[in-house]
């Protein structure tokens, strides 16, 4: 009948909710995935946005913590701790490692292993670097290390993805070498050849702003106990080179010709690449104005920091090029102590 209603009926269905994988850059040249973060209940109203960047301040031989600014995965419905990043390579040059306590302890993550953006949220993800020369360049130039990995949320795995590392590089310490001893000698006059002075960071050529083919040798003797002699006991003794091009130091510091450091009563200073150094130590000489019974050792200790090789003076640089202030030259870019060698 017209303007008649019918009865009411009803109709019952069900919405089966589908997984939603997690989702990452494949690498940081490529676009980061819109979507909100994975659920965690220590950052509130959470937030949205990938991210795979590369991690770029890491030293030589040193560690950095992977934040969440660098390896974010985005995933509408699993939480932080269900989302897991699988390790399909490990670095070549370097580990991957868990932390709980801040970096004072680690645990290698290797192939096979995983971790979850839970920690890396709550800073537990490490790089530690094995102190292998890199090549000092950044993004987005090749990377010095990475590794691989897949997403999974437990449900599903997403294909494999690079978290890609730049490495800068430090000074490392000159190597010295010594000849094999004693001497024996009943002249006033002694040859000592054998000593040479070795720079692993020249392997691969220099690097600017840190390391350039420069070195400053000192050569001087020691006792029989191995005590450097003092200023008086060079009376009379001459320290020489004769060849090989670096330069022997003179008066340094304006101080007068006392302040020289040319071997000839006092300890003897040279200055130039390896190259020259190396040639001139070939031809090391001891002489002595009398006739002594006694024992002396040579010791030839290098300091590959960057000199004026005219004056000696420290010029010096952090990485990244900026010139330090400091007398020292700054500790990323110097050892500890000057390597020596004697026999």
């Amino acid at each position: 009948r017209w303007g008649a209603t019918s009865n009411t009926a009803s109709v019952g269905f069900v919405i089966t909710p589908v997984n939603d994988p997690p989702q990452i850059a494949p690498d940081p040249t490529q676009p980061d995935p819109t979507g909100p973060w994975p659920v965690d209940p220590n950052v509130p109203g959470g937030g949205s946005g990938g991210a795979n960047n590369p991690l770029n301040v890491v030293y030589e031989g040193s560690w950095q913590q992977i934040t969440p600014d660098l390896l974010q995965a985005v995933d509408p419905d699993s939480s932080a701790s269900q989302v897991q990043y699988l390790i399909k390579s490990a670095p070549s040059h370097g580990r991957l490692a868990y932390s709980a306590d801040g970096g004072v302890t680690f645990t290698t993550l290797g192939v096979g292993s995983s971790f979850t953006q839970a920690d890396v949220e709550a800073g537990r993800i490490y790089y530690l670097n094995n102190g292998d020369e890199p090549t000092g360049t950044g993004y987005p130039d090749a990377p010095d290390d990475l590794f691989t990995f897949a997403l999974s949320d437990g449900a599903d795995e997403v294909a494999t993805s690079q978290f890609w590392i730049y490495v800068q590089p430090v000074n490392d310490a000159p190597v010295v070498t010594a000849p094999a001893g004693p001497i024996q000698s009943t002249d006033t006059s002694i040859d000592v050849p054998g000593f040479t002075v070795g720079d692993p960071d020249l392997a691969d050529g220099a690097i600017p702003g840190i390391e350039t083919d420069t070195m400053q040798v000192t050569v001087r003797l020691l006792d029989a106990a191995g005590n450097p002699l003092p200023q008086s006991a060079y009376a009379g003794v001459i320290l020489s080179v004769t060849a090989g091009g670096a330069t022997i130091d003179g008066d340094t510091d304006g101080a007068g010709p006392d302040q020289a450091h040319d071997g000839v009563n006092g300890v003897l200073v040279l200055r130039g690449t390896l190259d020259e150094i190396n040639a001139a130590l070939a031809t090391l000489k001891v002489e002595f104005a009398d006739d002594r019974d006694a024992t002396y050792q040579v010791q030839v200790i290098a300091d590959d920091r960057v000199r004026d090789e005219a004056t000696g003076a420290l010029i010096d640089t952090v990485p990244g090029g900026a010139v330090d202030p400091s007398a020292n030259g700054g500790p990323l870019n110097q050892p500890e102590v000057p390597l020596p060698a004697r026999f």
